[in-house]
């Protein structure tokens, strides 16, 4: 017989915080659409006794019992089927960040609920046989859970009942930690998305923050790991915005020191897919697929005004110098103008950026994931991109499609650059041009898929 993993107290409370689902013994399985049973329990979760059966027999509709189950690892008492789970969406797991979060706390127990957390809604009751709804939720958190405790007359006399509450989470104020060298409009698309899905005060702070407020969720978008993780808020997030391809950046990125912050986070939001297998170390479960998000402002660039044919911005290494060189050589005899711009930020470059018809985007490292943040400031600014291509990183790709043009990478020797240069002039030609303009109709509607990704998983933890 195996012992239960699930933590009670000492007062026997059995939680549940969105990821868990719990069915009496003798009632129906009843489970939501999209899910995934990731570990099954049965037995007495109070006298913490019981075992983990397959999950494989868990169906739904069916009637929870030691036949069904195929075992008794307590005689004489009720036992519960504790099963964790995770939500499908799309094709990918998440904690259930969708349907609202519940703990379900049994008669006699104690009902903890998370800090920072407000009720929405209590059922008492038998649960898929018969509740009824508790209009007066204050001062629930705490107590042991009994009919008089919830002014409510027996729902179901003789029968050991459950109290599901739903709840969310209730943060005074968002704080997103970032540095000043980050791409401009990064930060200003994660700070306008949040503040339109929550509703509350969101700041930007480019320090880390000493001083910090457990009533307060922070979202670091870097990791400031020469400090200890006992000092980092009660209450973060980290977005993770590395590219996690080059070995420096692992190196750096997933450190002793960086694994705790991480660790000890509320929840990790990845950037790509392809960096998920770099998590081995933590609870994977909650890790969120989350690339950087556009946030479409009301704009009024014309295409006509869009006298530069095309840019490159970024940071400069050897691989980047060589192929700008070669490409502003050969644009050059085509009449094509080209501009390099190395360590451009804020107004300057977005003043180029509006006069420009596409961005180049040339990858730092090897076999990176797809740069989101640069091609988004250009659809701010009506830029459409040429790109190099990206490996196993199809998720984000299939994001932008209708604005990104992609290319085979260009060999350290150089000697497929040929291919990059023709796709540039091609794309250049004015029919063309035009033709791939009319995607940019669809930036707002962009703007809201890429709202609705953050807000199922911002939701997780509000």
């Amino acid at each position: 017989m195996e012992p239960c993993n699930f933590e009670f107290s000492k007062m026997d409370t059995l939680v549940n915080e969105g990821d868990t689902i719990v069915f009496r013994e003798h009632s129906n399985v009843i489970l939501p659409k999209n899910i995934k049973i990731l570990k099954a329990w049965w037995g007495v979760p109070f006298l913490n006794k019981g075992t983990l059966c397959d999950t494989n027999n868990i169906k739904n509709d069916m009637i929870v019992n030691n036949d069904t189950i195929g075992c008794d690892p307590v005689i004489g008492y009720i036992k519960f089927l504790v099963l964790t789970v995770i939500y499908s969406e799309d094709g990918y797991y998440y904690n259930d960040v969708t349907v609202k979060k519940n703990i379900s706390c049994i008669e006699g127990c104690k009902l903890i609920l998370p800090k920072n957390t407000i009720i929405e809604k209590a059922l008492w009751g038998v649960p898929g046989i018969n509740e009824v709804e508790i209009s007066n939720t204050n001062n629930l958190n705490g107590k042991i859970i009994n009919n008089e405790i919830l002014n409510c007359t027996d729902p179901n006399y003789g029968k050991i009942k459950t109290l599901t509450v739903s709840y969310k989470y209730n943060y005074e104020k968002i704080i997103i930690v970032t540095t000043p060298v980050l791409i401009t409009g990064v930060t200003d698309y994660i700070q306008s998305h949040i503040k339109n899905i929550v509703n509350k005060d969101v700041e930007l702070v480019t320090t880390f923050p000493f001083e910090n407020n457990d009533n307060y969720l922070y979202i670091f978008l870097y990791l400031y790991n020469i400090y200890d993780v006992k000092i980092y808020p009660k209450n973060y997030i980290v977005w993770q915005i590395e590219q996690l391809t080059s070995k420096d950046q692992v190196a750096h990125s997933f450190k002793l020191e960086s694994l705790v912050v991480f660790h000890k986070a509320i929840a990790v939001f990845e950037i790509s897919m392809k960096n998920y297998k770099m998590y081995q170390a933590i609870d994977q479960r909650k890790v969120y697929y989350n690339p950087l998000p556009f946030y479409n402002e009301v704009t009024d660039i014309s295409l006509n005004k869009k006298t530069i044919d095309c840019v490159f911005f970024g940071t400069s290494n050897i691989r980047r110098y060589h192929i700008n060189d070669y490409l502003k050589k050969e644009l050059n005899k085509h009449g094509i103008t080209f501009k390099v711009l190395y360590s451009v930020f804020n107004k300057e470059l977005t003043d180029i950026l509006k006069k420009t018809k596409y961005i180049i985007n040339l990858h730092y490292y090897d076999k990176p994931c797809l740069e989101a943040g640069r091609i988004n400031l250009g659809l701010e600014n009506n830029c459409l991109t040429i790109s190099e291509d990206v490996f196993e990183d199809d998720d984000t790709k299939k994001l932008y499609n209708d604005y990104v043009i992609y290319n085979p990478c260009i060999k350290d020797d150089l000697s497929n650059i040929d291919i990059f240069v023709n796709s540039i002039i091609h794309n250049l030609k004015p029919e063309i041009y035009k033709k791939n303009c009319i995607n940019l109709n669809d930036k707002g509607i962009f703007s809201v898929k890429s709202k609705n990704m953050l807000k199922k998983n911002i939701s997780f933890i509000m």
